[in-house]
């Protein structure tokens, strides 16, 4: 009676592991970040190019939680006009699942001593084993309200304007609405 009880713990233990190590199957997939047909990588958002002087680049990244952190992105500048239409990267070892996606644009001003983000989106796609996982962003999905300084101006709109998005005094030609202290 005693060895058919530690059999069919025994048994009953095995089932469980194997059953748990199904779900976990291991298997990863790549990622690319651009439109399916993978002609292309995403368009830039919105007004960035405004932001976008001789005296800095534009950067991207793309993140995964639990898989990368700020992977950099190829940005591109496809009609050589000196000012960037596109960035596109892909990511190797995803693991098969949901997960988010984050891009980031950040113009690393060398007129302010630093990178300064722009634009940030995220979007969740589930991953397919031997699939053509592929992700677009529309230019509508990114949020734009970044502002290193906290006085109201964002960072793309204080770039615009020659202005450094790290220091909260601000001089320009127009009255602006914010927490700037206006100075010389």
């Amino acid at each position: 009676m005693k060895g058919i009880i530690i059999r069919r713990i025994l048994t009953t233990g095995v089932w469980i592991v194997l059953l748990s190590l199904a779900g976990c199957s291991g298997e990863e997939s790549n990622v690319v970040i651009g439109p399916p047909d993978s002609t292309g990588g995403i368009k830039i958002p919105m007004d960035i190019h405004k932001a976008i002087t001789a005296d800095g680049t534009l950067r991207a990244f793309v993140s995964v939680p639990g898989v990368v952190e700020k992977q950099p992105m190829t940005v591109e500048d496809l009609d050589q006009d000196q000012i960037p239409d596109q960035a596109r990267a892909t990511i190797s070892g995803v693991p098969v699942g949901s997960h988010d996606f984050t891009v980031e644009f950040a113009f690393e001003a060398l007129d302010f001593n630093g990178t300064f983000t722009l634009a940030r989106a995220t979007k969740n796609l589930a991953v397919v084993e031997g699939s053509d996982n592929t992700l677009d962003f529309d230019i509508a999905d990114y949020s734009d309200d970044f502002d290193t300084d906290d006085d109201k101006l964002t960072n793309l709109f204080e770039l615009e304007n020659n202005l450094d998005p790290s220091s909260k005094i601000c001089v320009v030609g127009f009255s602006l609405v914010g927490r700037c202290t206006l100075g010389s």
